[in-house]
This record gives C-alpha cells, sequence and structure tokens, in this order.
C-alpha cells in the first residue's frame, strides 16, 4: 500500500509539474522576450535541534551581466516542524536588497509559511513544496520612483533527485546526484494588476554531496518573468551556487 500511494504521488506530481509548466513557456513565446544573465552564491545552513524541529538560515548575493552588476542580496531564516516522516511544515521571516546603478535602492520584507511533502518511487526522491510569501517593498528613497507596495505571492515547486554515483562504500554519504525540477510563482492582492503570473523557474544540476554535513550544488535555472509592461517577459540564464551545511544537535 505504501508503495502504491509513492508512485500514485510520484505519477501525480509530475503531471501537474507539467501542466505548470507548459501554458507560460507558451505564452512567453508569443510575446517580446528581454534576454538577461544573472549568477547567484547562496549558503544554506540547517540547525537540526531534534528529529521534530530544525532552523534554517541562508543568505546569498546574485549578479548579473556576467559578474559585473550587482542584482540583490537575500538574507533568511525559519523554523521547521516534521510532522511525519514525509511531511515537513516551515515558517520564517526574509530580507532582500534590490540594486538600481550599483546602489541598494529598494529593500524587501518577506514572512512566509512552507508546506513540503516528500516521497520515493524507487532510487529517485520526490518533493512537492507549497510557499506562501507576504511581500512588503519600500524605496530607499534614492530616486523618485516610488516601488512602496504590498502583495502575495504563492510558490509551487516539484523537484526531483536520483542519484548517480556513491564514491565510498564506507562512506554512504559521499555522492553525486541529479535535481530537476521546476517551480511557478503566482502573485495576489489589491495592488496587482493585469496577469497573476509572477515567474517559472526551469531547474537542472548536480549535487555534489562530500558528507552527511555538508554539500555542493550546481543549478542552471531557465526563468521567465513578467514585467511592469504587460506584453513583455524577462527570459533570464542563471547558474546558482549553494553550499549546503546541517548541523545536528540530536
Amino acid at each position: 500500500m505504501k508503495r502504491f500511494t509513492e508512485q500514485s504521488l510520484f505519477t501525480f506530481s509530475l503531471v501537474v509539474g507539467i501542466y505548470l509548466i507548459t501554458p507560460y513557456k507558451l505564452l512567453a513565446q508569443s510575446k517580446n522576450i528581454i534576454h538577461g544573465d544573472q549568477q547567484w552564491f547562496q549558503y544554506y545552513n540547517t540547525l537540526i535541534l531534534n528529529p521534530k524541529w530544525d532552523v534554517s538560515t541562508d543568505g546569498g548575493m546574485r549578479y548579473r551581466d556576467g559578474l559585473s552588476t550587482k542584482s540583490q542580496f537575500i538574507v533568511r531564516s525559519q523554523v521547521g516542524y516534521n510532522a511525519s516522516e514525509s511531511l515537513h511544515l516551515a515558517a520564517g521571516m526574509g530580507y532582500l536588497g534590490y540594486y538600481l546603478g550599483g546602489k541598494q535602492d529598494i529593500q524587501e520584507f518577506r514572512p512566509h509559511q512552507a508546506i513540503t511533502m516528500s516521497s520515493h518511487a524507487g532510487k529517485v526522491k520526490l518533493a512537492n513544496r507549497l510557499r506562501i510569501e507576504e511581500q512588503f517593498f519600500s524605496s530607499l528613497g534614492r530616486t523618485n520612483l516610488d516601488y512602496d507596495r504590498f502583495n502575495f505571492r504563492f510558490r509551487y515547486r516539484l523537484m526531483l533527485t536520483l542519484p548517480l554515483i556513491s564514491f565510498s562504500q564506507k562512506e554512504s554519504q559521499r555522492k553525486l546526484s541529479l535535481n530537476l525540477g521546476d517551480e511557478l510563482f503566482l502573485k495576489a492582492g489589491k495592488e496587482v494588476t493585469g496577469d497573476l503570473f509572477d515567474q517559472n523557474r526551469f531547474l537542472v544540476g548536480p549535487t555534489y554531496q562530500l558528507n552527511e554535513s555538508l554539500g555542493f550544488t550546481l543549478l542552471y535555472q531557465h526563468q521567465y518573468s513578467s514585467s511592469s509592461e504587460e506584453s513583455t517577459f524577462i527570459q533570464r540564464d542563471i547558474f546558482w551556487l549553494g553550499i549546503n551545511h546541517a548541523i545536528s544537535l540530536k
């Protein structure tokens, strides 16, 4: 029965993921597209307090135009609770800064709530995550533009992880795996006008797990984003380097 349930969830998630990705790629192809590139560097720390509770913190810098220009920074933390072996609940807060002309001109406070459901189909791990964010933007007053606004954002991410190579029989955690996923973003709120679509991210890339505490992930992200102009989308090619660090106190 457990096997049947996991396979059913696996199949359902794949169908939902394909359904979510396709419409917005087709939509973007029929519109004006602005192309760009970004490079993201991020450190993720998970402090495991006990089998039920954990505290996660991450921080990173994002650049564009081949590392020549700062785009934004992010600092975020959350408290997580394992409701079961497959269900994880979390809530936290993020602070982001956006750069214009080389200086931070916009800040964002971002509370969030998330639920993640994980399962396995053979050796493949599947994770479904739904995250709700409350985005509070404000201008720092260095330009005449007014960025003060608030909106909700709903994020659904489907991620598959497939183990590729195990480097040591004695150290089973030392391995290489492949990540493949997609995340859809929708926005809502009184100040949101036009299309509710915010962005879509297609993700692919390897993770090298050095040991049970430390891993490195390099992802290629193909991102479609809406813009302030209704008929214009932004397409970015993003390379994302993440350092994953877990500390267990249990």
